[in-house]
């Protein structure tokens, strides 16, 4: 079969290059092909189990809140080490062990820290949300 364009449609070949003697015509209306191809499509789709789907995109978005749950926790654990710093060196200054200018600088580079850290879990959380809510 080719398509044919002044007929709009698919024609046989034999009836195309031999004629009536050879073979019926045998022509398929484009629109009739897509309307059958339409409809094979609408009930494969609607045959396709909503459980199944439903199940993998929970098991998709369990593991996604895992890694983020992972991800959320070594920022965490990152933070409460760089707060602990912070408290040993306020200690060590109140303690006169450290001067008040390099326990400064020291403080700014853990705030500095500190904040970097709160700003990436901030972003893990928008994302998050963000893939819950599409």
């Amino acid at each position: 079969m080719h398509f044919k364009k002044n007929l709009k449609g698919y024609l046989c070949s034999s009836y195309n290059k031999y004629g009536s003697k050879k073979c019926t015509d045998h022509l398929v209306r484009e629109t009739d092909l897509i309307s059958v191809i339409l409809q094979d499509i609408q009930m494969l789709v609607s045959n396709l189990s909503n459980d199944v789907v439903i199940k993998k995109l929970e098991n998709q978005l369990r593991k996604l809140k895992q890694q983020n749950e992972k991800v959320l926790r070594a920022l965490d654990t990152q933070m409460e080490k760089l707060k602990n710093r912070k408290k040993q060196a306020h200690d060590k200054h109140f303690d006169r062990d450290m001067p008040k200018r390099e326990y400064d600088e020291y403080v700014t580079s853990l705030n500095q820290e500190i904040d970097e850290l709160m700003q990436k879990n901030s972003n893990s959380m928008n994302r998050f949300k963000f893939m819950m809510m599409r």
